[in-house]
């Protein structure tokens, strides 16, 4: 039964379907944050869709689900920050990730990639703007918000690839929190958003596909 939503808007995007409420991101209870300066917003024909994480000047890391023309970056406020246009896409054959290619580049603060699998039990955040209860897809967030939630361990992501697997704590991923980052207690991320059932989320795995971001965005 878990993620059977989610799952419905992985098919919606593949197919090509815009479906903007169904890949809204929706962090449930936590909180707002103050500063993200590598929080990305991902936008289709200038309808807000997924969240983001921007990882070197010119490339942004996001959920292969998700669709977009273009990115807002650096400001937590949704229908701000910077704008760009996105020129090449990238998606990872063996999981729920992909790379987007912006026309220019971006100074800011990039997100660290991790380089290992978190343990079980560490506390992270996750991230990402949206409605704040369990309906889909009412009260818009306009600002960023995170929880945090427990690493209990690996799980697959919508794609079949390697994910993280936690459980609330403060608050939790719900309908469709599509391509926002986990970040470990260093702020370094850890996963993107996959899928979920509102008490567990399964964040595609970074560091299982640190040898592909190499490869493609050079960080």
């Amino acid at each position: 039964m878990r993620i059977r939503a989610i799952a419905a808007a992985v098919l919606l995007t593949l197919a090509g379907t815009t479906a903007q409420a169904d890949v809204r991101p929706n962090i449930v209870e936590g909180e707002f944050v103050g500063s993200a300066p590598w929080a990305v917003q991902l936008h289709n024909g200038g309808s807000f869709g997924c969240t983001a994480s921007i990882i070197a000047p010119e490339w942004v890391l996001s959920a292969k689900h998700c669709g977009g023309d273009s990115v807002r970056v650096g400001n937590i406020r949704l229908g701000q920050g910077e704008e760009r246009a996105i020129v090449e896409r990238v998606d990872n054959p063996a999981g729920d990730m992909m790379l987007l290619r912006l026309e220019s580049e971006v100074d800011t603060e990039y997100v660290r990639l991790a380089d290992r699998a978190p343990r079980v039990g560490e506390v992270h955040h996750i991230y990402g703007w949206g409605t704040t209860d369990y309906e889909c897809c009412d009260s818009i967030s306009p600002l960023l918000k995170r929880a945090a939630v427990k690493v209990v361990g690996t799980a697959r992501d919508a794609y079949g690839g390697v994910a993280v697997e936690t459980r609330w704590e403060t608050g939790t991923a719900g309908y469709g929190d599509s391509g926002g980052p986990q970040l470990n207690s260093d702020g370094i991320q850890v996963g993107v958003c996959s899928t979920g059932d509102y008490e567990f989320t399964q964040y595609a795995s970074v560091a299982a596909h640190r040898g592909w971001i190499r490869s493609v965005a050079g960080v």
